[in-house]
């Protein structure tokens, strides 16, 4: 049970973390005038928002496993 809540809680810190890092990316885009570093630091903003969109179905399974688990057991 702990060692599940553990893990929920830090797949919520990295997803955080995610978020503040897509934030500053996305506001360098607007700030940087080469065009191939706005088209790289883009990419790199969508790479971001599809690892932050897994982890966040990641903690919703999760979720639902402990929800399941402790169910039964709780």
């Amino acid at each position: 049970k702990k060692a599940e809540q553990e893990e929920i809680r830090q797949l919520e810190e990295s997803k955080s973390k995610l978020v503040n890092s897509i934030e500053a990316l996305a506001k360098l885009v607007d700030e940087v005038p080469n065009d191939v570093a706005k088209a790289i630091l883009k990419e790199q903003v969508d790479n971001l928002n599809k690892q932050k969109d897994g982890i966040k179905v990641l903690i919703e399974v999760k979720q639902r496993k402990a929800k399941g688990f402790f169910g039964i057991f709780g």
